[in-house]
């Protein structure tokens, strides 16, 4: 290799030279078509060079750019693309799927874990309701962008989470990635005097509105903490640093007025205290489901106290934080709800196959009831979304869309849960501690918001889960190993 090495620099001198004048003279011209395509060039090369030699580059360029990607809403066929997450994420596409074929024993176990299997059943039931869908092309392309999400963001982080270094390295990034856009957005609201007023789509263009933005943010939170118990050697330099994205994280959280983020903290922290009291997953369905029941016992009596609360979002942050239970004369709330009970009668409506993935959109507007609508509700009904992370399934893909969603997210908690009880190094379970949390910190938000469409928080959720398994599977693996290693005379 070395006797070529005198002739690759002339040529590649010479290849720049062309280039450059390719480039030159296509711009004089106002030769669009040609320009534009020999700007992504470089780009190209790069990307090329790192996908045969470098392919964790890509990982850690994507988890990075995750935060600040921006999304072109139209580039044909109406599709939207987010540069340049979705380029970076459809390449780590191509990567996985390599890896499965040609590094097989390397992913068999996460490729065959059970919480994978189930994700796969929710998958092949997409897949199922795509072909009965009432739009086709519409639920072919979402289902084939979530299937890209569940190979790159849960298998292919999770081969790579078989490292400790990576799960580290993903914090780093994405938190330093999300603390940048916080600083951006933090500079541009206080042009604006930092009002609620202004809050809404403050995060735009790097993320569409608050609420995805919160929530991104909220769930860095456990994971940032979780970095001071995962260094082998206690650094204080590192230790300040995470301190400083940590206190960046808060603000972030307390400037975007979003009430379903700073519910979810307290959310979060009434899930660490049961992990201290090590209450048991079955404990917790059991204490939810006696609080279902007295929820439904006394709807009545809760729905008449909610109606008199009058209190709109705005004002200070306590009164925007009392609105979040304002059913009556707050906007976003009741536009929630007309757009919830929207996807019921969807979902009763075709309880077996719904109406086809990705179509809620598109279909709801015929299930609204005027005494219903609000003065922000879309009056033909051709935009917006379910606002609900459980109910969207349901209409969209009927009782089996919702089941196998659930089943996969519960079993998942189930199987942290269970581990967490199990795990003796204390770095690994605060690991583990802080996956479940921002896990569950997305559940939360779910029954308000839905973000699994969107790459941006659509990569935590999918890792979090990937965490999950992957300390599943090192520990069953090294419980294996103690069994087999010959017992000491």
């Amino acid at each position: 290799m070395k006797k070529y090495l005198p002739f690759v620099q002339p040529i590649l001198i010479f290849i720049g030279v062309i280039y450059i004048l390719l480039l030159g003279y296509s711009l004089s011209k106002d030769m669009t078509g040609i320009f534009y395509p020999l700007l992504v060039v470089p780009f190209a090369g790069m990307i090329a060079y790192l996908y045969l030699y470098h392919t964790n580059v890509i990982f850690h360029l994507l988890v990075f750019s995750l935060p600040f990607s921006l999304t072109l809403r139209d580039i044909g066929l109406g599709v939207g693309l987010s540069i340049p997450s979705e380029l970076l994420t459809a390449i780590l596409g191509l990567l996985i799927l390599t890896k499965i074929f040609y590094e097989y024993k390397d992913l068999q176990k996460l490729l065959w874990h059970p919480l994978s299997i189930a994700i796969y059943a929710h998958i092949l039931w997409l897949v199922i309701t795509t072909i009965t869908s009432s739009m086709p092309i519409v639920s072919f392309k979402f289902v084939l962008v979530r299937v890209v999400y569940v190979l790159v963001y849960y298998l292919y982080s999770g081969y790579l989470f078989q490292k400790m270094k990576y799960v580290k390295s993903f914090i780093w990034l994405y938190t330093l990635g999300i603390s940048i856009v916080i600083g951006i957005v933090f500079v541009k609201h206080w042009t604006l005097g930092l009002g609620q007023d202004t809050s809404n789509k403050i995060s735009y263009p790097f993320y569409d509105d608050h609420t995805i933005y919160a929530a991104c943010v909220v769930m860095m939170m456990p994971l940032v903490i979780a970095l001071f118990y995962l260094q082998k050697k206690k650094d204080v330099l590192i230790n300040f640093f995470a301190f400083v994205l940590f206190l960046v994280l808060v603000v972030g959280l307390l400037h975007s007025y979003s009430r379903a983020g700073w519910i979810s903290i307290v959310g979060i922290s009434v899930g660490w205290l049961m992990f201290r009291l090590k209450i048991t997953f079955w404990q917790v369905m059991l204490l939810v489901g006696v609080l279902v029941g007295i929820g439904f016992y006394n709807s009545k009596s809760i729905t008449d106290k909610l109606s008199k609360n009058d209190r709109d979002s705005g004002g200070s942050l306590v009164e925007h934080a009392q609105s979040a239970s304002n059913i009556s004369t707050d906007a976003s709330n009741t536009e929630r709800i007309n757009r919830w009970l929207c996807a019921i009668r969807m979902g009763v409506d075709r309880p077996v196959l719904g109406y086809g993935p990705g179509t809620y959109m598109f279909n709801y507007g015929t299930f609204q009831k005027r005494d219903e609508m609000t003065i922000i509700s879309v009056r033909d009904g051709s935009w917006g979304g379910s606002h609900s992370e459980y109910l969207k399934p349901f209409s969209e893909s009927g009782y089996l869309g919702i089941i196998t969603f659930l089943f996969f997210i519960f079993y998942g908690i189930k199987i942290g849960m269970d581990l967490l009880y199990k795990l003796e190094d204390k770095g690994l379970k605060t690991l583990l501690v802080a996956a479940i949390l921002s896990f569950v910190s997305y559940l939360i938000h779910g029954f308000v918001n839905f973000f699994l469409d969107t790459d941006k928080s659509s990569y935590l959720f999918w890792a979090m889960l990937a965490i999950i398994a992957v300390l599943d599977i090192q520990y069953k693996q090294q419980k294996e190993i103690e069994k087999e290693e010959p017992k000491a005379e």
